[in-house]
């Protein structure tokens, strides 16, 4: 059963700390690449206010977001930076 959803995920999100930090750009990136449903994968700092989002369509070419929202195409959504650190202090 896990096998069947990972295969059909459209999205993932992740939370990237400083130990993992190189294994979630390189090993998980190039696996995750190896999904067809895939559209979208995004890395979420958790010692600075920035999400780093790989799209299929932008060939995995990372996009830094630091302020505003992060456009999710096949969601049709805006996600607010806001929302994505709404509990983390400072």
């Amino acid at each position: 059963m896990f096998k069947t959803i990972t295969k059909q995920r459209r999205n993932r999100f992740a939370p990237s700390a400083t130990h993992t930090a190189r294994i979630d750009r390189r090993e998980k990136l190039l696996a995750y690449q190896g999904l067809p449903s895939l559209q979208t994968y995004l890395l979420v700092d958790q010692d600075a206010r920035r999400v780093e989002v790989y799209r299929r369509a932008n060939g995995w070419t990372v996009e830094y977001v630091e302020q505003g929202s992060i456009r999710i195409d096949c969601l049709d959504t805006e996600l607010p930076l806001a929302e994505v650190y709404a509990d983390v202090p400072g």
